[in-house]
């Protein structure tokens, strides 16, 4: 004998409904629409590397003798460019120093001009340049190490320093 289940009666339907639950999942729906829709907005303003608004920086010191251009975001073993544009020169030669704290946390795979030699001096790395005359681009090629939030300092001619820290993603 089969089991009867009591079905509602609602004007001349017989429907079985569950109010409480119908609104939980409507609830339900509309959080995973919002939460997609901060996804996509995430991405398409940078938040998870590429490109985007949020997806590159540039740092300036107060002298404003050079901006340096990294990515916000990154990616671990993925290589990403750190350019230096500098504008003034010092009579002879450039150097640049990268501190003991970015060597750990990222390996400098290219170095672009290639500099005239690579000193290491108070725990740090300096690559002495011939500069050019005028404004030149020094490209850093960094691949991190590891995920999170990594940090770095260059120092540059004229010995301002920057530094930076980056989100790094598994």
């Amino acid at each position: 004998m089969a089991l009867k289940k009591s079905v509602a009666r609602h004007g001349d339907l017989e429907i079985n409904q569950d109010i409480v639950f119908q609104r939980r999942m409507w609830r339900a729906e509309r959080c995973t629409r919002y939460f997609i829709l901060a996804a996509l907005i995430a991405c398409v303003l940078g938040f998870f590397g590429g490109g985007g608004w949020l997806a590159e920086r540039e740092i300036r010191p107060p002298a404003r003798s050079f901006v340096a251009k990294l990515p916000r975001f990154g990616r671990v073993q993925h290589r990403q460019q750190l350019i230096l544009d500098i504008s003034e020169i010092p009579a002879g030669e450039a150097r640049i120093g990268v501190d003991a704290a970015l060597l750990e946390n990222f390996y400098v795979r290219e170095v672009f001009p290639e500099p005239l030699r690579t000193e290491i001096r108070d725990g740090a790395v300096e690559f002495v340049f011939a500069p050019p005359s005028g404004p030149w681009t020094v490209r850093l090629e960094l691949q991190p190490r590891r995920a999170g939030a990594l940090e770095g300092r260059l120092r540059l001619p004229g010995g301002e320093a920057v530094e930076f820290r980056q989100w790094i993603y598994p």
